[in-house]
């Protein structure tokens, strides 16, 4: 993308004298072409360290992550969080991972499972964080149950 932005910007620099009009016309394009690799820079970026993991907690991105997918896909999630759950005594470097793998999970089932409605669990057993992750799919028929379980 960046390559053909650089191409047209030669262009763009020829058509200044021949015909002012048109280069004009060329530069609002490459300003809407920027605009969108920005926007996916910052996608990228964000997807490397997730920003709201380092800023709110583990527990408060995935909720926001939950959110955005439902609102995005229009798939319902339901949340469920364990009352008295304190994520806080988790690596920073294992709350990133576990974001990054639900929000993979979540992505897989939008992409594969077409369900139709989604719950994710965060729960905790003696010293260990359990996150449920479930969808429903219907295959022909039949409607089959998904779970992932895991534990951090």
């Amino acid at each position: 993308m960046l390559t053909s932005i650089n191409m047209k910007l030669d262009i763009i620099e020829m058509l200044i004298d021949m015909n002012p009009k048109m280069a004009k016309t060329q530069v609002k394009d490459l300003q809407k072409q920027v605009t969108s690799v920005v926007n996916e820079i910052h996608h990228l970026i964000y997807d490397l360290r997730p920003i709201a993991v380092d800023q709110v907690g583990f527990v408060e991105a995935t909720k926001a992550l939950c959110r955005q997918c439902e609102s995005n896909w229009h798939i319902p999630i339901v949340l469920t969080i364990q009352e008295d759950l304190v994520s806080e005594g988790i690596d920073p470097a294992k709350q990133v991972a576990l974001y990054r793998l639900i929000q993979e999970i979540l992505n897989n089932i939008k992409k594969h499972a077409k369900a139709k409605n989604i719950e994710v669990t965060f729960l905790h057993e003696d010293r260990n964080l359990i996150i449920i992750i479930k969808d429903d799919v219907f295959f022909a028929s039949k409607k089959c149950r998904e779970t992932t379980r895991i534990c951090a």
